[in-house]
């Protein structure tokens, strides 16, 4: 079990990538690989790491295509750098020292990814891997506040589908309904507009998944 101190820099280190300014890690869009009979870039360093941290490597692979179609020096508006457009505080917080090397980028992603994994023990995939993408998107206590509300409102706090109902229901636009759930009367971390994004997300980097799992051994 995580001591207080380790939850704590993780945290922050996942809501380092909240779209404040309109973009996310993932916001990139990707022309490139689409699977089938293509060889995936980096094929050998996704499946290390995916391997070592508990992941299918085609899920990686996804994650990679939708964070930066597979460009290394890819670069977002917000900061965040690489192949899985790591945030220079989730870098720092795995350790990882540059960003700009794809076994660097990768290493760190992979391992950032499980760090939110873990959160979900409650959770059975592969609700529990979609909760990890979007925790790995928009930070994990908005997925903590989503599962608040998700109980509140007796929808299955357990499955992405309660999620992705009440993700959109963190904005400022809910008040009268935070003030029911919340004993502050908000989101214990904050109201949310990045909605839109995080389900997109998810659920592009799925989409993606479902098809490498189809056409790549």
């Amino acid at each position: 079990m995580k001591n207080s101190k380790t939850i704590g820099i993780l945290l922050f280190a996942s809501f380092l990538i909240i779209p404040w300014n309109g973009f996310a890690a993932g916001s990139l869009k990707s022309k490139s690989f689409n699977g089938g009979n293509q060889a995936v870039p980096y094929e050998s360093i996704i499946k290390k790491y995916a391997k070592h941290y508990g992941f299918d490597w085609r899920l990686i692979a996804a994650q990679i295509k939708q964070e930066s179609g597979f460009k290394a020096n890819a670069q977002n508006p917000s900061g965040a750098k690489g192949l899985m457009q790591l945030m220079p505080g989730t870098a720092t917080a795995m350790k990882i020292k540059n960003t700009a090397n794809p076994r660097d980028n990768i290493a760190g992603g992979v391992h950032y990814l499980r760090t939110q994994y873990d959160f979900y023990t409650d959770v059975s995939d592969p609700h529990r891997l979609m909760f990890a993408l979007a925790s790995y998107n928009c930070g994990a206590g908005r997925i903590f506040d989503s599962r608040d509300l998700a109980r509140y409102e007796q929808l299955p706090h357990n499955q992405w589908e309660g999620i992705e109902t009440t993700l959109p229901k963190l904005s400022s636009d809910y008040k009268d309904l935070h003030r029911k759930v919340w004993k502050k009367e908000k989101p214990r971390y904050g109201y949310f507009k990045g909605c839109k994004e995080t389900i997109n997300y998810v659920e592009n980097i799925w989409a993606s998944y479902e098809i490498y799992q189809k056409t790549m051994m």
